[in-house]
């Protein structure tokens, strides 16, 4: 019941995609005009004005500067104009149909192939998609993320060649969206490589590690550990004091989006912030612009966390009472999203400011799972038609 009450929603809201869509779009620019942590424009002007790169030299590296750059030395654009965006958008929108037909492919043991059309029109419904339609780096960090999980796929079948180059070639596009990016790619292949050699070569330990007790066990040891290496590794220590200091900024506590943040010396420093930025916004009504977009992105998160536990329930499920070996990879890409989860919002937590700046970084790994979620979507639905 719950499956076709699930798949007549997501049919009623695929439909409506492109309405949505331009309603994400004109409140994406009305809160822009209120908030500029949500503002992106910076990575068009920059092509434009290079005194932009003397106060943020990161906007005029990567790979989006050079492709907004050599689209305006092609076309012969001198300043910013309409034609200039569209064709942006234009060369943006085939980059991501491009991978999202590269990786259609991937896992189709357990889940329908569905065409990248379609996908790509699912994720116009949510509003993190802005971000990742933008030409600006997020564009570039979701098809870095498209590529890591097709090598999952590739790990999987043992085919280990075609898994490294995989994941080579992503940590080369995530190095080039941002400087720091290419670390959680790293260390979330590093930690699914080891999870498959030391728990998938056993269906009882994959039934064991993969049970939510489990799951819940081992996210607490992580968060527990985690919290103590910050105040020994010296890199970090020395970054949470620089953040910190960096916080009492004006330009970060003027935000009406800043986090309420702990001393760097409190023990639960780490685990706050890791709370901050993997749950927050909630709905938040220090004005009406706030008030629009914490709750708009809060309704997405809440979906994404519902989708998700309904996805992992049933896959498990299937796996357990049948023991179908279709399902292991179910249930491992699962749990290289839940480890993926776990490493980027780590990464990202200890330097966010603000919950704005957090839903842009967040960005590329929702979409990710917007787009397991409409395969899985689309597996039920096959189902229930047949």
């Amino acid at each position: 019941m719950i499956y076709r009450l699930w798949f007549s929603i997501q049919k009623i809201a695929h439909y409506y995609a492109p309405i949505i869509f331009f309603t994400n779009i004109l409140l994406f620019i009305f809160v822009s005009s209120f908030l500029t942590v949500t503002d992106n424009s910076s990575y068009v002007e920059s092509v434009f004005d290079s005194d932009i790169c003397i106060y943020q030299s990161s906007l005029c590296k990567g790979w989006a500067y050079t492709l907004n750059y050599s689209l305006a030395k092609v076309f012969l654009f001198e300043k910013i104009s309409f034609w200039y965006y569209l064709i942006q958008y234009a060369v943006y929108t085939l980059l991501l149909l491009t991978v999202l037909y590269s990786i259609r492919k991937a896992f189709n043991n357990s889940f329908t192939v569905t065409p990248p059309f379609n996908t790509f029109r699912f994720l116009l419904l949510f509003p993190s998609f802005i971000y990742i339609f933008q030409p600006g780096k997020e564009s570039f960090q979701f098809i870095a993320l498209c590529i890591l999980f097709y090598s999952f796929h590739f790990l999987s079948k043992k085919n280990l060649f075609i898994s490294f180059l995989l994941f080579f070639i992503s940590c080369i596009i995530s190095n080039g969206s941002h400087e720091l990016f290419v670390w959680p790619i790293i260390l979330s292949y590093a930690v699914s490589l080891s999870l498959y050699f030391l728990i998938f070569s056993s269906l009882s330990r994959i039934k064991f590690f993969s049970s939510v007790k489990s799951v819940l066990i081992l996210t607490c040891i992580f968060v527990f550990v985690t919290s103590l290496l910050i105040f020994v590794v010296p890199y970090v220590a020395d970054a949470l004091l620089f953040y910190d200091s960096h916080a009492l900024d004006d330009v970060n506590t003027l935000s009406t989006t800043s986090y309420l943040r702990l001393s760097p010396n409190n023990p639960f420093y780490f685990a706050f912030a890791l709370f901050n930025f993997s749950f927050l916004p909630f709905p938040t009504f220090s004005s009406f612009p706030v008030a629009i977009f914490s709750t708009v992105y809060f309704v997405e998160f809440i979906y994404c966390a519902i989708s998700s536990w309904i996805f992992y329930n049933d896959v498990r499920f299937r796996f357990c009472s049948l023991f179908d070996s279709e399902q292991k990879n179910a249930i491992f890409l699962f749990l290289c999203l839940f480890i993926t989860f776990l490493v980027i919002s780590t990464y990202w937590s200890i330097g966010t400011l603000n919950w704005g700046t957090a839903i842009r970084h967040k960005a590329p790994f929702i979409c990710l799972i917007h787009v397991l979620n409409f395969r899985y979507f689309r597996t039920i639905s096959h189902s229930i038609i047949k």
